[in-house]
């Protein structure tokens, strides 16, 4: 990206720098293929974890892996369906230990970001032979309690309870607000 001088603004009273739409715009583009990967536990190290992307996700093109501050990995694939079959693939796991995978998008702030809105798969037991959607990938709240039952419509408007269940049920601590663990109270 070149530098160019570009004289600040004064908004109310304050200094501002205006950022350039068009080459915002095209790095939102270089990375709309991109998944944040989080490693639940301890965070695998660069080559550990480059291993592990080339060979459980051998099936696509090999997506380029980045180390991002606070354990976060970011995985930006050539293509949009290569990003969404490894997507939809999971559950993944590392050294026993899942993974956690959310695409990308222009406001997730990796300073901010505490995992509580997490993709989860869900099955639907004892579903109707006519219905096709027996698992799939829903995002879920995990500081709140998982449902048992889902509101489910069918395609001409009439809705019914279905019971569901999680492949995983994860655990988080209402202390730190962090997935994987529940902080131990002090003896």
């Amino acid at each position: 990206m070149s530098l160019n001088y570009i004289p600040p603004t004064i908004v109310k009273g304050k200094t501002v720098v205006q950022l350039d739409k068009d080459k915002v715009e095209k790095e939102n583009a270089k990375w709309r293929c991109a998944l944040v990967v989080y490693v639940m536990g301890e965070i695998p190290g660069y080559k550990y974890m480059s291993r592990y992307v080339e060979k459980t996700w051998s099936t696509i093109a090999k997506p380029e892996l980045f180390l991002y501050e606070n354990g976060f990995y970011v995985a930006r694939f050539q293509s949009l369906g290569d990003m969404k079959k490894v997507l939809y693939s999971g559950p993944h796991t590392i050294g026993n230990k899942p993974i956690i995978l959310k695409q990308w998008t222009v406001e997730f702030d990796f300073t901010k970001e505490f995992l509580t809105d997490i993709p989860l798969w869900v099955y639907f037991p004892n579903l109707p032979m006519n219905y096709t959607y027996a698992r799939i990938l829903i995002e879920v709240n995990v500081t709140q309690s998982l449902p048992d039952q889902i509101t489910v419509m069918d395609p001409i408007g009439r809705c019914f309870q279905h019971d569901i269940w999680f492949e995983w049920n994860p655990n988080c601590c209402d202390k730190c607000i962090k997935v994987g663990h529940v902080c131990t109270e002090p003896k």
